[in-house]
């Protein structure tokens, strides 16, 4: 569970609710879009990158394996710089991943799943 305030959840759900009423989801294609929205000056384009990591966690949980596993106490604003980060340091070809696959790279790196063991 990602620890969050009230007023920040409270934000991020309007923020997302808006978000997949909005065009902006067909502009975070890629990585490097991502990257674009999280660490630029504006609210808004500051707010889709939050709304688009909360929506990409949920996809890596709902998957059959997913790529990362995050701690209970896991911060929005910890995976946000985790993933800028990653970002400031890839290559335009790893920029050019889908954003979900790039995201992913990152947070995989810092929040590795455990191997599971059979037999």
């Amino acid at each position: 569970m990602i620890k969050t305030s009230p007023f920040v959840l409270a934000l991020c759900t309007v923020t997302m609710s808006m978000f997949l009423a909005s065009p902006t989801t067909a502009q975070i294609p890629t990585a490097a879009a991502l990257l674009d929205q999280c660490t630029n000056e504006a609210l808004s384009n500051r707010e889709n990158c939050a709304a688009y990591i909360l929506q990409s966690i949920d996809r890596n949980r709902s998957a059959p394996e997913p790529a990362y596993c995050l701690p209970a106490g896991a911060i929005l604003g910890d995976l946000r710089a985790r993933f800028i980060t990653w970002g400031l340091v890839q290559t335009p070809a790893a920029l050019a991943a889908p954003a979900d696959d790039g995201l992913a790279a990152a947070l995989a790196e810092a929040f590795p799943c455990p191997l599971i063991q059979s037999g």
